[in-house]
């Protein structure tokens, strides 16, 4: 049975000598790095592109910013938060430099200064909901909760179409163990973005929770769906499976779960 901790639960059970896990929820970012191959190859050429403008003219805030979003997309975080820190030692109080800065932290689980970052770019900038929903991500990660559920009502206030806003404020609840209450963001998360295969996984782990097993196996079907190599969601439907007693089933996706994971070494 899962706990209601949702907290890398282990799966007793082994599949061709990998024990499988199921994890948390996913928590979303305002932005996320890049992971297509074309689009990383593009970026670096951009980049290069940048430092020829930046030796060109070193006091440009604008290229600087451009730079740091690009090192930041390619996963180099540390030269994001150098870019920005110098965008803001040439001009102080640029909303964007923070917030970027602030993003980069959280990949670099520096999720203090990444708060002090977001506060920052929300002082500055008050009507951006960008902000609050990244300072709602940090205070996920901290485990600040409520905060952060009060960042995301913001966020939503400022643009009530924002589906990943709703799909964290879901998540947060989900942490404070109110999962009756999470289903209806996770649900306004998937009307807004039918495609949105984490909201559809995490509504899954809500079911999960309330041991609504067969709603829990649709929404995990779903997100396979849009994403076929979700191992998270084939691991947790398995063990929906496994609760609902259909022990084959729940093999089969373990077992596709430990293929995708030995894949992806």
């Amino acid at each position: 049975m899962m706990s209601k901790q949702l907290i890398f639960i282990q799966v007793m059970m082994k599949f061709t000598g990998c024990l499988l896990l199921l994890f948390i929820p996913v928590i979303l970012f305002a932005q996320d790095p890049v992971t297509d191959t074309s689009v990383l190859k593009m970026l670096r050429s951009r980049i290069t592109d940048e430092n020829f403008l930046i030796k060109m003219a070193p006091n440009s805030v604008e290229d600087y910013l451009k730079r740091a979003i690009y090192r930041y997309e390619v996963g180099d975080f540390t030269g994001a938060v150098e870019d920005n820190t110098t965008a803001l030692k040439l001009k102080p109080g640029n909303a964007d430099a923070y917030s970027n800065r602030g993003m980069a932290r959280c990949y670099m689980q520096e999720y203090d200064s990444a708060l002090i970052d977001f506060t920052q770019a929300i002082w500055f900038a008050p009507k951006d909901p960008v902000g609050y929903m990244n300072r709602g991500y940090a205070e996920i990660q901290t485990k600040s909760y409520d905060k952060a559920i009060t960042d995301l009502d913001k966020a939503i206030e400022l643009r009530p179409n924002y589906a990943k806003a709703y799909c964290n404020r879901g998540l947060a609840k989900t942490r404070l163990q109110n999962f009756k209450s999470a289903l209806p963001d996770y649900d306004k998360a998937i009307e807004l973005y039918p495609g949105f295969a984490e909201a559809w996984y995490d509504r899954g782990i809500a079911c999960d929770s309330l041991k609504d097993y067969t709603n829990s196996i649709i929404n995990y079907s779903k997100a396979i769906e849009l994403k076929p190599d979700y191992i998270d969601a084939f691991t947790n439907r398995g063990n929906a499976y496994q609760a609902l007693g259909d022990t084959l089933t729940a093999k089969a996706d373990f077992g596709k779960a430990n293929t995708l994971l030995m894949k992806n070494r």
